[in-house]
């Protein structure tokens, strides 16, 4: 079980409310379902929806196809390390019950922080006196 952070706990809360909004339009139209992920219509949103939506996103931002909806996970993973969150952190939040899975396969450095490394190391290297 995870936290909802204030952002998404807005959200959630606009969506039941524009839900009970479609509810009250549509009347005996609407179909009751507990899902969260519906239409106006209160029709649930199938299985694969968000896959075939992730993959016209990518396409519509010009993104790699081959992106899986899975590797979201991983971005996840590098976005928590590179705000200074701890393995430990990561790896609970992922679900992992081993941080060498999340250290070794989820979360990756990206460019910028390994450009800061480069230039951390260089900082104590006198190349310049060469």
């Amino acid at each position: 079980m995870l936290p909802l952070n204030r952002q998404l706990k807005v959200f959630l809360i606009k969506l039941r409310s524009r839900q009970s909004e479609d509810k009250l339009l549509l009347g005996e139209g609407y179909q009751k379902t507990e899902y969260v992920c519906r239409w106006p219509n209160g029709r649930a949103l199938k299985c694969d929806y968000l896959s075939r939506a992730f993959k016209r996103i990518l396409l519509q931002n010009e993104l790699p196809e081959n992106t899986r909806f899975h590797d979201l996970r991983h971005s996840c993973a590098s976005f928590m390390l590179k705000q200074g969150c701890s393995m430990k952190e990561i790896a609970d939040w992922l679900g992992h019950a081993d941080i060498k899975t999340s250290m070794n396969i989820y979360a990756h450095l990206d460019m910028e922080t390994k450009n800061d490394v480069a230039d951390r190391l260089g900082s104590i290297l006198a190349l310049e006196k060469c």
